[in-house]
């Protein structure tokens, strides 16, 4: 886990609750296979420095504590673009 999620896994473990707003899909609600889309959209755009395989594991971290029975309430709200963004095409 990186410096950046292993601060808000250590903030959101301690916490009963959880409330967001995100122009985009916050980590807690992505999916290893987003991530791995992600990683696929930025080798397109130049270096990759996101890694997916890392930080699906890490987010799926994040993802039990939310599952565990004493865990945090979470409440997130996205903002319209973030769901209603179109794919870009690929271009080979």
């Amino acid at each position: 886990m990186g410096a950046r999620q292993s601060l808000y896994a250590d903030l959101e473990a301690g916490a009963a609750r959880i409330v967001e707003y995100q122009p985009f899909i916050p980590g807690l609600l992505q999916t290893a296979e987003f991530a791995h889309h992600r990683q696929v959209a930025e080798t397109e755009i130049g270096p990759v420095t996101f890694r997916s395989a890392r930080a699906a594991e890490a987010r799926q971290t994040r993802q039990r504590m939310l599952r565990r029975p004493d865990g945090p309430h979470y409440e997130v709200i996205l903002d319209e673009v973030a769901v209603r963004r179109l794919d870009a095409p690929h271009q080979s």
